[in-house]
Formats: C-alpha cells, structure tokens, sequence
C-alpha cells in the first residue's frame, strides 16, 4: 500500500509540474555530456547508411498544422562521410512543438544559412523521413566521422 501512495504523490507531481521542469535536463558533469554525446554520434553513426555534411542553403518559415512559422531549411549535400551522397538538395522542417521544443528534433531545422551539419541517413536518400539525426558541424566528436571527413578534405 505504501509503494501504491508513493506512485501517485509522484504522479500528481509530474502531473502539476510546470512544462520547464517538464524539460529540465539532467544535471550533468562536463565529462558526463562529453560521454553521452560522443555515445550519441556513434549509435547514430552505427545505424546510418548514408552520413554526409550539408550546408543550410536556404532558412525560411512556412505553416506546419496550427504553427504558422515552423522552422523549415534546405540543405545541399557537400562531402560524403559514409555512403554516397547525391548533389541533391533536401528539406527538413519542424512538424510540430511542444513547450520542450521543435519536433522532430534536427538541430539542423535551426540553422542559418551557411552554416554546416552532418547529417544521419538510413537508407540512401536524403529526406525528413529517413533522418536519424542531425549534428552542426563543430561540434562532431564521432571518431569515424571524423576520419572521414579529414580523408575527404
């Protein structure tokens, strides 16, 4: 009886909480984010059949449901990193958001043109479906990617 009165104080407190604590991040040492991240791009990059850096061509807003100014870039393909890359350009866009942010979660939607993001595929061709994830460019720990990327320069 008393684990049964501990779920439901716990429950009525997530239910109550505010949407920010919703969203608050676990308290992380540096090292502890370095890891997750690093860990992060290797399952990315162990899933991916296709992993290319794109550059933000174009960034513009355009409606998604009810949101009349959803996040929305094209990107052009610039150098293979695993798989083969056509010269093509693609879209991602935001779908939607919650009080957590943009869904899905590409930090490449909110990019500014110029800027550069390597981008996780499965399967051979780019598109909003196929992402797996998206990483701005200087901010790529992967090791494997970035050996390929060092090759390719």
């Amino acid at each position: 009886m008393r684990l049964w009165t501990l779920f439901a104080a716990a429950s009525v407190v997530l239910a109550m909480s505010s949407p920010a604590m919703a969203c608050s991040l676990p308290k992380l040492t540096p090292e502890e984010r370095a890891a997750a991240t690093s860990a992060h791009q290797a399952d990315a990059w162990d899933k991916a059949d296709l992993v290319f850096v794109a550059r933000v061509e174009q960034r513009r807003t355009q409606a998604a449901g009810d949101w009349k100014d959803a996040p929305h870039v094209t990107l052009m393909p610039l150098t293979s990193l695993k798989g083969q890359a056509g010269p093509w350009q693609f879209e991602l866009g935001a779908t939607d958001r919650t009080p957590c942010g943009i869904i899905p979660e590409f930090s490449a939607i909110r990019g500014l043109g110029g800027e550069d993001f390597v981008i996780f595929v499965k399967g051979d061709t780019p598109m909003q479906e196929a992402v797996i994830d998206t990483v701005h460019l200087v901010l790529l720990v992967e090791p494997r990617a970035l050996a390929a990327l060092k090759a390719a320069e």
